[in-house]
């Protein structure tokens, strides 16, 4: 703790940090660290351990186009809004926004198949879903797996980052299916949220990617959004991001 004091003290105010990574076990997965007051405001992404940092690390770095090396390019969207058609608030907060992006294309009030989710992971850059959960019903775990994912995920439903701890067996929840399909970045909620206040931090987050610029560090731009949300110590502090710190073009 001494030394964490002493960190936080030498970062002058407003001074931006380089990205930080946590590794985290499961007695403290579940916590919002991001919130704690040195790293509020900062980068932080997550990632379950080393070898698994190294693995995605390798894996960019292979590949022709990387999301961390040359950026997600924002033109290149997919978004699945309201798929149960049970979200009529968040559905008319973006409804017209989605539809008004150039290149976007998407989904509103209907659920995806298998084949349209598959492709929004595979053939886009970024997928935007808004409705319950994080989408397994549409598209499961297990199949999510053997894909080659290129797109960064923003995945705003209830609890759709949360990691299930049973026994001594590590944590497990849908980041990890992501992770093997080599997804380089998702956005994920470690518990339940209220629509108005998460569509708030949402469409703050997605005005600020989609302004011209270079470099937009998303881990950035989630913490300088969680300060829209009336409840920024609870439904502000649900969004975390897992994997590596990739910008935006």
């Amino acid at each position: 703790m001494t030394e964490t004091r002493e960190s936080a003290e030498q970062i002058p105010s407003g001074a931006q940090r380089q990205p930080v990574i946590l590794i985290l076990d499961s007695l403290l997965q579940h916590l919002p660290w991001e919130s704690i007051p040195v790293l509020r405001g900062q980068p932080v992404c997550r990632m379950p351990s080393l070898h698994h940092l190294h693995s995605q690390l390798v894996l960019e770095q292979g590949q022709e186009q990387s999301a961390l090396r040359d950026g997600v390019d924002p033109r290149s969207t997919y978004y699945i809004l309201n798929p149960e058609n049970n979200l009529p608030a968040t559905q008319v907060h973006f409804q017209k926004m989605f539809e008004q992006q150039a290149g976007w294309s998407g989904l509103t009030g209907v659920a995806p198949t298998k084949e349209q989710f598959t492709a929004a992971l595979t053939d886009h850059q970024l997928l935007v879903y808004c409705g319950h959960g994080a989408g397994s019903k549409y598209l499961p775990g297990d199949d999510i797996q053997f894909l080659h994912c290129q797109a960064t995920a923003l995945l705003v439903g209830c609890s759709s980052g949360r990691l299930q701890v049973e026994g001594q067996l590590e944590p497990y929840g849908m980041m990890q299916n992501y992770f093997l399909a080599g997804c380089p970045c998702v956005v994920g909620n470690l518990w339940d949220v209220t629509d108005k206040d998460i569509d708030r931090l949402t469409e703050a987050l997605l005005n600020s990617l989609l302004k011209p610029g270079e470099g937009k560090c998303l881990a950035t731009l989630l913490a300088k959004s969680r300060s829209v949300c009336r409840l920024p110590y609870l439904i502000g502090c649900a969004p975390v991001v897992y994997g590596l710190p990739v910008k935006f073009r």
